[in-house]
């Protein structure tokens, strides 16, 4: 088989339904956020999932990280492999790096700033 994961298949839970580990808590594209429950869960990963469209979008990014991790391993290993070892460090990269202290910390505040900024939602002031 050349992708495994077409193998899993919806099955009907018992119990009552919950939250969908997909969607749940999304933002869809009218700016609603998303809550659906669903009975249907897949065995193979232990997850509640909507039939449609969530089944399929959650299996095709698993497998779109899986094929991105599992490629950027290899391509990290055959770099490290052809990469030489030097170690010695010129005497100018540190005479660059204490005038670039500046514009890093400004950046890290700039990051820490909008970050902390909060989106209110429609209930709340």
């Amino acid at each position: 088989m050349e992708n495994p994961r077409s193998s899993h298949c919806p099955v009907i839970r018992p119990g009552p339904a919950l939250g969908c580990n997909f969607c749940w808590n999304t933002i869809d594209g009218h700016g609603r956020i998303l809550r659906r429950k669903t009975k249907y869960h897949c065995p193979e990963c232990q997850t509640n999932l909507c039939i449609v469209p969530c089944f399929q979008e959650y299996h095709e990014r698993l497998n779109n990280e899986q094929e991105a991790a599992t490629s950027s391993t290899t391509t990290s290993a055959t770099n490290t492999a052809t990469r030489p070892q030097n170690n010695a460090l010129p005497s100018s990269s540190n005479n660059t790096s204490s005038h670039n202290n500046g514009s890093n910390n400004q950046s890290q505040e700039n990051r820490v700033n909008s970050q902390t900024s909060r989106h209110y939602g429609k209930t709340e002031s």
